[in-house]
């Protein structure tokens, strides 16, 4: 099963893509939170549509 991501604009999320995030976000295995507004470059998805990585 194919899942879509796609931002807070409706638009589809593909590789390589630049997002940034629109409140603070506690990553599973980090000691600090992701805060709003630093910009995360060049996404991509892993093995499935769950996991989204930065390069």
């Amino acid at each position: 099963m194919l899942i879509e991501s796609k931002d807070n604009s409706e638009n589809l999320l593909e590789n390589g893509d630049n997002v940034q995030p629109i409140k603070d976000l506690k990553i599973k295995g980090m000691p600090k939170r992701l805060k709003r507004d630093n910009i995360i470059k060049n996404i991509g998805s892993i093995n499935n549509s769950y996991e989204i990585s930065s390069y």
